[in-house]
């Protein structure tokens, strides 16, 4: 188990998928149920987005790219 398996274990948020807020990937790992290296090889496949932008050298998504990819992949919350 790596290291965002076990964050994302320990973190249970809620993430509302109606609000617009930045997620980090952790975030969107746990929206998506997927594991970090299948969405990583997803972006490079185009099955899911690239990050909308950065703080510094953290990736962030919005709420409103990654919840069409919920809704396809039966994860919305």
């Amino acid at each position: 188990m790596d290291g965002y398996a076990k964050a994302l274990e320990k973190r249970n948020r809620t993430i509302n998928l109606d609000s617009d807020e930045r997620l980090r990937i952790i975030d969107v790992l746990q929206v998506l149920k997927v594991s970090k290296s299948t969405f990583f090889d997803g972006i490079k496949s185009g099955r899911y987005p690239a990050a909308d932008g950065r703080d510094g050298r953290m990736p962030f998504w919005r709420t409103s790219t990654i919840k069409p990819y919920a809704r396809n992949a039966g994860g919305e919350q």
